[in-house]
């Protein structure tokens, strides 16, 4: 009679199993349905991100035009991860912005359901449910969903590793050894990775041991598990092919050291000085203001008025306050569960401290902050429902009311987030560009005859937005690659401007006040002067027009230079693949009668094809030849014409001030697929 029983019991707790988790995979096939609706269907809507999303766009060209193979200018200052894994999708599918930006899409989407497993593990469904939701709704965290750059990307990889090392803490707990370790296994994976993604992600690191220590009592041997001890060994073992492309490459430690040291102490940084170095009253309002701004993204915006904003704002500071109290306490009390997340956030926090001020940094805060809220809220209001008064029961009422208002704001800023929300970095860019468009068409130039320079990381932004105008104008970037040692990222190439001579100059106002020293000045200012200032959101731009606009000379009729056009034309394939690298080859002649310098500039589609290199020089004596090779990548399916045109200039020894354009030949390349 007991044995049946006991069978029963078994067959029903093993059905209630089942059931339990069929539900949990309803749960996780919902949340990341919604959560990749939401982000994949604006993908488009969101302009060009700043310089980052063009820097990981072009090492993501140039991983493809050496066919993976590690490169310095890659792996410097900043990890690849993602511009591999973008390089590798372009192989599989093609490499336009809009399709890279759903990388972001997948691991913005994944991290919602990962963030409900979170906080079911470490409390309860209902925690795990609101925590996601949060993340699933937040408008800030859904911008950097649709953009390739590394916050969404990273981000899955935190929340995962969380995840995992709360499954071996709980298995642990139920003294469960083998899942444990088989859980900080993974951990250790997700935490290797998560640090390949970006190196902000480095304070796991240092969190997993004061988080151990301290809940432990300072017990030292609680460093010494074995879970532990593999979970850093996995860990290692991931970041070891990051570690010798690094050194592999002669790039070594650099990137750590100017992040945290080169830019701040050489003056680069465009994001300031360290909010370390701020006075307390100076940290606290600006860094809160940061704060506020990042966990009620979209409030102030045009579409919500003064006073919706001032509910949205009072609730996100109720929620921000009460959730740091509550769990200041359980820190002091060592609660293991709350001390995993102050401490964890708490070693992010140091570090922001000392890398630098940029907000988006402040997204890595999502996965503790929201499993905070959502367990003060779950905790408080089931006070409530059992009809607890006093100072509970308050706290109840406030915790629902609160939620249900950031849950409803976050819902309306998500979904009117098209309207309102472009990125923030196009209205400068966009009054630059119809300015010098308008200039053109005032003085009648010949669009043919003019050039435009940039100053930035990349100048497909511009090219991008001349592209939506309908505008066919030659654009250059104006900058290069700083000297290996001179903690500078880049400087302008004063040569460049010498020699393309571009009819304007556009500049961002961060960029001028990094990069237009006062030697720069001198030399761009005696041929250039300042024609429009933007003070468009987020900050103003600059448009630089070159004091006497001529129509670029005829070529010289005389023997000084040519190129070998049928070289050229030989070795460029008309037609050509997605992703795959092509050479091509172009031979030039001094036919002048003294040694000489040739300045080559290659003037192509930048949304289409990838060259490399686009700018060179060439130095020949008299009646010598030399073959330049060119790295061509072409990123998107095209059928039509394609012009890539190489132009040749020349300037004597005797004369380095005076260039002349001396030839010029066109290919066209008929079809990519």
């Amino acid at each position: 009679m007991n044995a049946d029983r006991g069978i029963e019991l078994t067959r029903g707790y093993d059905g209630r199993m089942e059931r339990g988790d069929l539900k949990n995979v309803l749960v996780i096939l919902c949340l990341f349905t919604v959560a990749f609706l939401i982000r994949a269907i604006d993908v488009s809507n969101i302009c060009i991100y700043g310089g980052d999303e063009l820097l990981y766009w072009t090492d993501t060209e140039k991983i493809l035009a050496d066919n993976f193979a590690p490169r310095a200018d890659v792996f410097d200052y900043m990890t690849p991860f993602l511009p591999y894994v973008g390089a590798a999708v372009t192989l599989l599918f093609e490499g336009d912005l809009n399709t890279l930006r759903m990388i972001s899409v997948v691991f913005g989407s994944l991290s919602v359901p990962v963030m409900y497993l979170l906080g079911k593990t470490m409390y309860d469904r209902k925690t795990g449910l609101l925590s996601a939701m949060l993340l699933c709704l937040s408008s800030y965290h859904c911008l950097f969903s649709r953009i390739y750059m590394l916050e969404a990307f990273t981000l899955f990889f935190i929340i995962s590793f969380l995840y995992f090392f709360q499954l071996s803490e709980r298995a642990l707990q139920m003294n469960e050894r083998r899942k444990s370790e088989i859980y900080a296994i993974v951990a250790g994976v997700m935490m290797g990775l998560a640090f390949d993604a970006k190196y902000l992600s480095s304070f796991l690191i240092l969190s997993v041991p004061a988080y151990l220590l301290w809940t432990r009592r300072f017990r030292m041997g609680a460093l010494l598990e074995k879970r532990i001890l593999m979970l850093f060994l996995l860990a290692f073992l991931t970041v070891l092919p990051l570690l010798i492309c690094l050194f592999y490459t002669g790039v070594g430690f650099h990137g750590f050291l100017y992040y945290s040291v080169e830019r701040y102490e050489r003056g680069e940084s465009l994001t300031g000085e360290r909010p370390i170095t701020f006075t307390l009253d100076e940290l606290i309002l600006r860094g809160g203001g940061e704060i506020l701004n990042v966990y009620t993204w979209g409030a102030g915006s045009d579409i919500m008025g003064s006073f919706l904003t001032g509910i949205f704002k009072i609730s996100a500071i109720f929620l921000l306050m009460s959730s740091f109290l509550l769990y200041l306490f359980y820190l002091v009390i060592r609660e293991v569960r709350g001390c995993f997340l102050v401490i964890h956030l708490a070693m992010l926090i140091a570090i922001l401290l000392n890398i630098g001020n940029s907000r988006h940094y402040l997204i890595y805060t999502f996965p503790f902050v929201f499993v905070m809220f959502s367990h003060f809220v779950v905790r408080f209001s089931s006070d409530l429902i059992m009809r607890t008064r006093g100072y509970r029961g308050v706290l109840g009422i406030s915790a629902v009311v609160f939620m249900g208002i950031v849950m409803l704001f976050y819902a309306f800023t998500t979904a009117t987030a098209h309207k309102w929300d472009k990125g923030g970095y196009n209205p400068w860019l966009e009054d630059a560009v119809r300015y010098v468009e308008t200039d053109i068409m005032r003085n009648g130039y010949d669009r043919d005859d003019i050039m435009i320079g940039t100053v930035m990381v990349t100048n497909k932004m511009v090219d991008y937005q001349l592209y939506l105008d309908g505008f066919n104008i030659s654009t250059c970037n104006l900058l290069k690659r700083a000297p290996k040692y001179s903690g500078e990222y880049a400087i302008i190439d004063i040569e460049k401007v010498e020699i393309l001579k571009p009819a304007y100059i556009i500049v961002s106002e961060p960029f001028y006040e990094a990069y237009f020293k006062e030697t720069v000045k001198i030399d761009i200012f005696e041929d250039y002067d300042i024609v429009f200032h933007s003070e468009n959101y987020p900050h103003g731009s600059f448009v630089l027009k070159r004091k006497h606009v001529e129509p670029e000379k005829k070529l010289e009729s005389e023997d000084r230079g040519m190129i070998s056009g049928e070289v050229f034309r030989i070795s460029m394939p008309g037609f050509m693949k997605v992703g795959e690298r092509y050479t091509a080859l172009l031979e030039i002649r001094n036919t002048g009668d003294s040694r000489a310098n040739f300045p080559i500039f290659v003037d192509h589609n930048r949304y289409i094809i990838f060259v490399e290199p686009d700018w060179c020089n060439v130095t020949l004596d008299k009646g010598s030849s030399a073959v330049i090779k060119f790295k061509i990548v072409p990123m998107c399916r095209y059928d039509g014409k394609l012009p890539v045109t190489v132009n040749l200039y020349f300037r004597s020894d005797e004369n380095p001030m005076s260039v002349k354009k001396v030839d010029a030949v066109t290919v066209y390349i008929y079809r990519i697929k």
